[in-house]
């Protein structure tokens, strides 16, 4: 499946919901890595969780 969240940063401004940025903060607690600020990359580190 490809990847492409810039669909959901243009329609929804995913990048900048409450949601978006819980997910980048559990996941650089759980990896100790920071999440990139490029709103796809949040966005795409948001879907992951999902797998």
């Amino acid at each position: 499946m490809e990847k492409n969240p810039s669909f959901l940063k243009k329609k929804y401004d995913l990048h900048n919901t409450p949601e978006v940025a819980s997910a980048a903060t559990r996941t650089e607690k759980r990896t100790h890595e920071k999440v990139s600020q490029k709103p796809e990359d949040r966005i795409q580190n948001y879907l992951d969780r999902f797998k």
